[in-house]
């Protein structure tokens, strides 16, 4: 547990926690009574959750997460940021996405990482959500999240990405954008890259040039088609720019590939 990894946790007194009651209740007057409805909903689930301001302190979790995070209680933490009470690594992680939504006002979905907040083996699923004030006003962020096993992410993902290897596949002579491979599957375009490279070892820009190349390599073994309109067929920029990627691929330029292969 966290306890024996926090760089400053330690439990305060009875003045800390009532200066943290009342932190609290300044935030919560601001946003609603329905902050205090999820978190007393969440509180019979085995989701975790947790409410930051603007300045990343923390201002809610309920009971699930302070099991996780093995904290006395909220009250221990409230006020406190992510860094003050977790090690540099995770700590940028659960950050990231917080300053991600709290920008641009929008909500992050099913959000996977592989740093559960007791340090398990497995991995969590967030969900990030614009904390609004009665006027609209985003004054904070909340995270919802659960934890699964390895084996549930990794099943998922296949699925997931079988999608987008299809689409690669018909799409290959268009401009693709890895925000635009994200979207197809409902994550940002940090986490896609993070979990494409973990299941095959390049990026996802990487194994798109790798689809392009295997098919100006049919072309170049079966058809007298020109170099440069071959990499025009193939989605590459231009003819410079495709022999160089050739070259780093096949060990040689697409001239010298068609004169050992050609049919």
């Amino acid at each position: 547990m966290y306890n024996t990894r926090m760089s400053s946790y330690k439990p305060r007194t009875a003045r800390e926690r009532k200066l943290a009651r009342r932190f609290q209740q300044r935030f919560v007057d601001k946003a609603g009574p329905n902050l205090v409805l999820l978190k007393d909903m969440l509180d019979q689930t085995d989701y975790g959750m947790y409410v930051k301001d603007l300045d990343r302190r923390l201002v809610m979790l309920n009971r699930k997460n302070c099991e996780w995070c093995n904290f006395q209680d909220e009250l221990d933490v409230v006020g406190r940021r992510t860094d003050e009470l977790f090690p540099r690594e995770p700590s940028a992680d659960y950050t990231m996405r917080d300053i991600e939504v709290a920008k641009t006002g929008k909500p992050v979905l099913n959000d996977i990482s592989a740093r559960p907040p007791d340090y398990d083996t497995g991995f969590i699923v967030r969900s990030v959500f614009p904390v609004k004030d009665q006027k609209g006003k985003v004054i904070g962020t909340a995270c919802v999240y659960k934890k699964v096993a390895d084996a549930d992410v990794e099943g998922d993902w296949r699925i997931r990405m079988k999608s987008v290897l299809s689409w690669i596949d018909a799409h290959y002579a268009e401009r693709i954008a890895t925000a635009q491979l994200a979207r197809q599957v409902g994550v940002s375009e940090s986490q896609f890259r993070r979990i494409f490279a973990n299941m095959f070892s390049m990026s996802p820009t990487h194994y798109v040039n790798v689809i392009r190349i295997n098919a100006a390599r049919t072309l170049l073994e079966t058809s007298d088609m020109l170099v440069a309109d071959i990499a025009t067929e193939t989605g590459f920029y231009d003819q410079s720019h495709f022999t160089k990627l050739f070259v780093r691929e096949r060990g040689m330029t697409p001239g010298e590939y068609r004169r050992r292969h050609h049919q």
